[in-house]
């Protein structure tokens, strides 16, 4: 039987093999989204808009304040502007006093409920996150702009949209500023250079690490300088401006300096390993899978779409700019350690303007806007943001988080008062407890010792100052023991309870609740 052979053509250098079907269907629809986004950018905007205003709402009403929002609650309150400066500068809180103001005006308008405590942030993050969209969109297309609008909520800075301290705020400030910048770099808005003077100046009067943010801005201004070989300092010298609060605000600077000595969070080498796991948090399984979908679907032979050559491509400045903000931990761990101040990673939450809109920039960049690739993308974070804003938005439907009630309260009958040793625990008894837990339950402060034992007295020191702003059950610690020989103590083994130890008390469980204990304790002849 003859044999007949067929030629086989192999693909010539150059030549596409056909990609698989799924890649041909992801083409398709990728090229679909570009086509709808790119017509009707504000019906998706408003869409997630409403979707995040909901599910974000219910996580701001439904959680209680913690001890750092508590203060904020004392802050806010204050009669007057005048009031509330002055018990920032006896030191109830070390941070610079513009979120406290915006935060009295909205308590004034919507009351003191933990919703509308959580008003400025809540709006401050989703106009970062609307700015990123708008940076994006300018240098790729509004695809890759719907990325970085959706990446920063599968991140641990969206736990601060709804936390009563300035850190989202100051990302909403931080934001507005970035497409300020872009504007006059791009169109040379004088609108644009002096709102990006006017949001960093107050970003920085919100909390002093957001000075650190100038940095990127500089440096992308830098490279524009000289890519165009036109001076043009107006930026550098708008940026210069926005540094001024510091100056009026070194008395304050100067007592943070105290507390550095014994600050309950402080830099570390650790602090550089492990500020992006912390920053990425769960979202780094979404970013993995994205970047996975991005490498395979770009190896394929067969290119899908290309994106229609946008009118501006990213340009080095503004590539610049992203890079300065993902590099900004470093810069302020950095800094905090030469100058011996605290630090938290919260204190660098910029630095997810930066991951947000590098990675859509870069995949841009390196796929040559191919539609498909940023679909996936933002098939992969939309999918991430819905999970998360429906999860939360299902809190509407559950009872309000509440504090736990112990069963000791009623329990013991003798009507001893409870130490807490606790202090973040104790605050939130106070502010939320019933009328028994609030009588009996009590604080007690001895600085030096609470260092020696424990390492840290930020929190006494605030709750010793929060004393003189509203009654609370704060006593020293000697004074305490004096005045009740005998007396419970409530929480986890502790330094104070090591101290006790130490001298010479007469302590003995009596109750065990979750994983706290009930100590009773009585002093001996020779306790202090």
């Amino acid at each position: 039987m003859p044999i007949s052979l067929q030629r086989v053509e192999s693909p010539t250098p150059g030549q596409s093999t056909p990609a698989p079907l799924a890649f041909q269907w992801l083409d398709r629809v990728s090229e679909s989204l570009a086509a709808s986004v790119g017509r009707r950018p504000m019906w998706f905007l408003i869409g997630l808009s409403a979707l995040y205003l909901i599910g974000t709402s219910a996580l701001a009403s439904s959680r209680l304040f913690w001890f750092d929002e508590i203060l904020t609650y004392h802050i806010a309150r204050m009669p007057t502007i005048a009031s509330l400066l002055a018990t920032l500068r006896a030191g109830l809180d070390l941070n610079p006093p513009f979120y406290f103001v915006v935060t009295h005006f909205t308590r004034s308008l919507f009351g003191e409920s933990e919703l509308a405590m959580r008003i400025p942030v809540l709006i401050g993050f989703w106009v970062m996150c609307l700015c990123l969209f708008r940076f994006v969109s300018r240098g790729c297309t509004p695809l890759y702009g719907l990325v970085a609008l959706l990446l920063p909520v599968a991140t641990t800075a969206y736990n601060y949209a709804f936390e009563a301290r300035p850190y989202g705020l100051v990302l909403g400030l931080c934001g507005v500023a970035l497409v300020c910048w872009q504007s006059y770099a791009r169109d040379n808005s004088r609108l644009g250079l002096a709102m990006m003077w006017l949001c960093m100046t107050a970003a920085i009067s919100s909390h002093y690490y957001a000075v650190m943010a100038l940095l990127p801005l500089a440096a992308g201004e830098m490279v524009r300088i000289t890519a165009q070989r036109k001076p043009d300092f107006k930026v550098l010298g708008a940026l210069a401006l926005s540094g001024i609060p510091i100056l009026f605000l070194l008395p304050q600077l100067r007592m943070a300096r105290t507390f550095a000595a014994a600050f309950w969070s402080k830099p570390s080498i650790l602090s550089f390993l492990t500020f992006y796991d912390f920053l990425m948090g769960h979202g780094q399984f979404f970013l993995v899978i994205a970047l996975v979908l991005a490498a395979i679907m770009s190896m394929t032979r067969a290119r899908g779409p290309e994106a229609e050559p946008p009118r501006h491509a990213p340009t080095l400045a503004e590539s610049v700019v992203a890079i300065g903000f993902v590099l900004l931990p470093y810069i302020a761990i950095s800094f905090a350690a030469v100058a011996g101040s605290g630090f938290a990673p919260r204190y660098a939450l910029p630095s997810v303007i930066g991951v947000a809109t590098l990675l859509p920039m870069a995949v841009y960049t390196a796929s040559r806007g191919r539609l498909a690739i940023g679909a996936a993308l933002a098939i992969v974070f939309f999918l991430a943001f819905s999970a998360r804003e429906i999860s939360a938005s299902r809190r509407f439907f559950h009872p309000p988080e509440r504090l736990k009630a112990y069963n000791f309260l009623s329990d013991n009958t003798n009507d001893l008062p409870i130490v807490i040793v606790n202090p973040l625990e104790f605050l939130k008894v106070a502010h939320y407890g019933s009328d028994e837990w609030k009588r009996r339950a009590a604080y007690v402060v001895d600085l030096s010792d609470s260092v020696r034992y424990g390492d840290s007295d930020t929190a006494d020191r605030a709750l010793m100052r929060l004393r003189t702003v509203t009654p609370l059950n704060v006593f020293d610690y000697a004074d305490f023991v004096r005045a009740h020989p005998r007396f419970l103590v409530f929480g986890a083994y502790s330094w104070e309870i090591r101290y006790l130890s130490d001298h010479a008390a007469d302590i003995r469980v009596v109750g065990k609740y979750d994983k706290d204990l009930l100590f009773e304790v009585r002093r001996q002849p020779d306790t202090r």
